[in-house]
């Protein structure tokens, strides 16, 4: 399993840190995000974390960004997004992986899905293209509230006329009620990247669990858990891209209660499933694990 650190334990405080808890735990990748030092969109800095991390044998995976192209000023989002490609570029990362509408609630006001679908393709499509010229492919995920689910992803992809790739990420289908399963299923041929998080779903109707849970598009509330810990059938995924080819990398992604005891916890379970994933891929199980394909 190529497993790699996206976001960090929140007590840490440089990516010196975060090189040394790759390292601890035996994880050859980090992908780079703008936190810590990072967040001057600095290619130099981004080239000089980047070089610490090969220094002690790590691998740059993915450079990731979150923003919001539905935003008004979507003029001022796509030059930075501009910036972060010339950082990930810097770092020698693969891709440019970033969001398209950020919110995680329905709060762009009495606007389509469609609507504002047509701000954010031409702004993406700009990205993408500055993006390829420096060497680095864009990848898009499942998240928030309008880009994600089977349906709306896909028609983002086919309408924006590029050959982009799919950042896979586990967790984020659950907001729009939609399994990780058959969300990959439906983009496998895509897959460049996969972020590994963990979500546990309390259903609505429930006493409401407190400030730290997200609610879904059903209603239902999200409590972000250690890997393992929640709702999400790693195994079947991991089955699934397996038998389909995939060999790129798996990028935890814990910003939840605790620390990295919780991160270790959970780069324990994964590692675990993926095994038994191997094992299933290999017989061809017919136990309905793999019918998502």
């Amino acid at each position: 399993m190529k497993l790699s650190v996206f976001s960090a334990p929140r007590s840490f405080t440089s990516y010196d840190q975060i090189i040394d808890f790759c390292v601890k735990n035996n994880i050859p990748g980090l992908e780079l995000f703008p936190m810590l030092e990072l967040t001057d969109d600095n290619p130099e800095t981004a080239r000089r974390i980047a070089q610490k991390a090969r220094a002690a044998g790590l691998e740059i995976t993915c450079y990731s960004a979150g923003v919001d192209l539905a935003a008004d000023d979507g003029v001022d989002r796509v030059a930075q997004l501009k910036r972060w490609a010339d950082c990930a570029a810097a770092a020698g990362s693969p891709f440019l992986h970033h969001t398209l509408a950020l919110s995680l609630t329905h709060n762009y006001g009495p606007v389509t899905f469609g609507q504002l679908r047509e701000k954010v393709i031409p702004r993406a499509r700009e990205v993408f293209d500055y993006a390829k010229d420096k060497g680095v492919l864009c990848l898009y995920e499942d998240q928030g509230m309008y880009f994600n689910g089977s349906a709306r992803f896909g028609d983002f992809l086919d309408r924006l006329d590029r050959p982009a790739g799919v950042c896979l990420d586990l967790g984020n289908c659950l907001f729009v009620d939609e399994s990780p399963e058959t969300f990959a299923g439906s983009f496998l041929p895509l897959v460049k990247h996969v972020h590994l998080k963990d979500y546990l779903v309390r259903p609505a109707g429930m006493p409401h669990p407190g400030e730290t849970c997200y609610t879904t598009a059903a209603g239902d509330y999200l409590l972000e858990v250690p890997m393992g810990h929640g709702s999400v059938h790693f195994e079947k995924v991991f089955a699934m891209l397996l038998r389909h080819g995939y060999d790129g990398w798996f990028s935890t992604e814990y910003t939840g209660p605790g620390d990295a005891a919780e991160l270790e916890l959970g780069v324990g379970n994964v590692r675990r499933y993926y095994e038994n994933a191997k094992r299933l891929a290999a017989i061809g199980s017919t136990a309905g694990l793999l019918s998502a394909e």
